[in-house]
Parts: structure tokens; C-alpha cells; sequence
């Protein structure tokens, strides 16, 4: 099973930065999937370079094309490029000097493949527009809306928060949908799980870096939180055979809500948030 699902990428409106993001998405596969081979260290650290690569012509192409289409902030989506870039080069090397099979390189790939996610969904997502009614942000029935009350006031942390949320409401747009795919909604539920944890370790480290010792009790609430998911996803098949809008509403929405607008802003000092 291929570690980024092609199927689960957003469609920008435009073909060629579609098939650019397509084709990141493949040629980290096939690094993953080398990887779980344990191919050769000299191999590996070829396939890390083709995506850097990849992720080089990709950036090049979308700046030129939303440029040409009239986006009028392609300068500021080039300074997030940059910072994305810098992000992932810094993964990759860390992946280079790893290269065998342990839980420090499976979150290395789930961190790479969340930055990039993050990115298709939020930053990309300013562009949609400038290509017509097939590039716009689809208007549906959200479960969770993102607002300003949510903030922690850390930039990263806040861009995971409503990262999370935009998956949410995926999944919720699936479990409703008449036509009901359950691959698709299976796809979003676990990079729902993966999104939590990567944003979870991002959390513990920064408080950590702030607050030290005190950092520990939100730790173990991060670790509580996360458990309680997992433990509710062990049989995803019940969860996709059962009521999945019930599951969604009654469920996942306030295990989110519970952690960004009371845990974490207890532990920033911040009053809850509704």
C-alpha cells in the first residue's frame, strides 16, 4: 500500500500543478517503499534526491503558472516556498543519515508527508481561485469551522490546527456524500490520526523548549488524547460499516475541539475558546 494516497490530494483547478503534485506524491512512495525493502543506503539517498528534485520543478512550475494566471500574490507564495523548502531539506538529510527501518524514519516520512499536505490544503488553496469555478474551495455543510478564537498565537501550531480541521471536514463531506466512498474515507481517517500525531510531537517540543518540566502534564494529555484515538479506529472497517456522520459529529469534532479550545489553551495560558 502506497504511503501517500494520490486520491486524497485536493485538486487545484489547474492540471499541471495537479500532476506536480501527483508526481511528489509518487516518487515519495517509491523512496517509501524502497525503504521497506532495505534497499541500499546509495539507492535510498538517490531517491531522497529525486525528491528533492521533484519538489524543485514542482515549486518552479506552480509560481509560473499562477503567475501567468493572474495571482497577484505569487511573491508571497514564493516566500512560503522557501520556508516549506528549507523544512523539507532538513527532513530529507535527517532521512539520508538514517535510512533503516525504525520509528524515528516512520515519523520522518509522516512529518514529510504532512508538511506537504498542509501545504496542497491551506497555501495552495489561495491560488484555487484564479482558475475558474473548478478551482474553487468547495462550499459544503462543515462540521468544524476554524476561527481566529482558536489561535495559540504560535504560527506552526495554529497551521496544524487548521490543517486538522480541514481533514475533519473532508471526512465529514465524505461520510454525507450519497455516492459514500469508503477507500476515500478510510484515506482521510488515517491521515486524520497521522496529522494528530505529528501535530502532538510539534506541540510537546515547543512547550518543552518554553516551559521545561511543566511541559510534562500537557505531554501526557497529548498521549491520553492520541490513545483514546487510536483506540477508537482499531476496527475502522465497524467505524465505515456503522453511522461514519455520527462517528464524525459525535465524536471526532469534539476530540478536536477538546484539544485545541481547552487543552491547549490551558496550557498557553489562554482562556477556552467555544
Amino acid at each position: 500500500m502506497p504511503f501517500v494516497d494520490v486520491k486524497k490530494i485536493p485538486s487545484t483547478g489547474n492540471e499541471l500543478i495537479d500532476e506536480g503534485h501527483r508526481h511528489l506524491a509518487e516518487v515519495i512512495n517509491q523512496v517509501y517503499e524502497a525503504w521497506l525493502r532495505n534497499d541500499p543506503h546509495d539507492k535510498l539517498c538517490d531517491g531522497i534526491d529525486d525528491i528533492t528534485k521533484a519538489l524543485e520543478d514542482h515549486f518552479s512550475t506552480e509560481i509560473a503558472v499562477v503567475r501567468a494566471a493572474g495571482f497577484t500574490k505569487w511573491q508571497d507564495h514564493m516566500v512560503v516556498h522557501d520556508k516549506l523548502r528549507a523544512k523539507i531539506k532538513n527532513k530529507l538529510q535527517v532521512l539520508k543519515e538514517t535510512c533503516d527501518f525504525n520509528d524515528a524514519s516512520i515519523d520522518l516520512f509522516e512529518t514529510l508527508d504532512g508538511l506537504i499536505y498542509e501545504h496542497e490544503i491551506l497555501d495552495d488553496g489561495d491560488f484555487w481561485a484564479v482558475f475558474g469555478p473548478q478551482g474553487q474551495r468547495p462550499k459544503r455543510e462543515t462540521v468544524l469551522t476554524w476561527k481566529d478564537a482558536y489561535q495559540v498565537d504560535v504560527p506552526e501550531l495554529d497551521r496544524q490546527h487548521r490543517a486538522l480541521c480541514e481533514i475533519l471536514n473532508q471526512i465529514h463531506e465524505v461520510a454525507i456524500s450519497e455516492a459514500f466512498d469508503r477507500d476515500g474515507a478510510r484515506s482521510l481517517i488515517e491521515q486524520f490520526q497521522r496529522q494528530a500525531r505529528q501535530h502532538f510531537m510539534a506541540e510537546d517540543t515547543y512547550l518543552r523548549d518554553m516551559m521545561g518540566e511543566a511541559a510534562e502534564s500537557h505531554a501526557h494529555d497529548h498521549a491520553d488524547l492520541l490513545s483514546e484515538l487510536e483506540t477508537q479506529l482499531d476496527d475502522l472497517d465497524e467505524a465505515l460499516a456503522g453511522d461514519l456522520p455520527n462517528f464524525v459529529e459525535g465524536y471526532l469534532a469534539p476530540w478536536l475541539m477538546d484539544h485545541m479550545c481547552v487543552g491547549d489553551r490551558k496550557a498557553f495560558g489562554l482562556t477556552p475558546a467555544h
